[in-house]
């Protein structure tokens, strides 16, 4: 359990500290029925893959350039996500995408290396995958 809670802490630390139109706004920190839990805006629509699903006519472009911009404002900021996926971009109901779940998230330090390699298997780089941590 305290395993658990520091890495919460250190995901509601990353995440706090930013603010672009293409990342999930951080909205605070509760004690749920479970225990803490992270704080953002409901998404009704869900994530890519399910917001496509319900409206296959979006415009798959201006997506594709919301999470580039979403990820460029990342790493600009030293943030390496680690597991973007289509269950970690969200996206409301004008078809705007954004980045969500910085639990694995690294700050780049300053030689530009994280020092932990994460991601989920199927989504990683074969040249990541030997020395990674992954989660599923």
């Amino acid at each position: 359990m305290l395993y658990f809670i520091q890495r919460l802490k250190r995901e509601a630390e990353i995440w706090a500290q930013l603010n672009h139109k293409n990342v999930v706004p951080f909205l605070g920190m509760a004690h749920g029925i479970g225990g803490p839990v992270l704080v953002s805006p409901l998404y009704e629509l869900g994530n890519i893959g399910m917001f496509l699903s319900k409206r296959p006519e979006a415009n798959r472009s201006d997506i594709v350039l919301g999470i580039a911009a979403g990820l460029e404002y990342l790493h600009a900021h030293e943030v390496v996500h680690g597991d973007l996926k289509l269950q970690n971009v969200l996206v409301d109901d004008s078809g705007t995408p954004f980045i969500c779940d910085f639990g694995i998230s690294k700050i780049i330090n300053r030689h530009g290396f994280t020092t932990v390699g994460v991601g989920t298997l199927p989504y990683m780089a074969p040249s990541s995958i030997k020395s990674c941590v992954c989660f599923t």
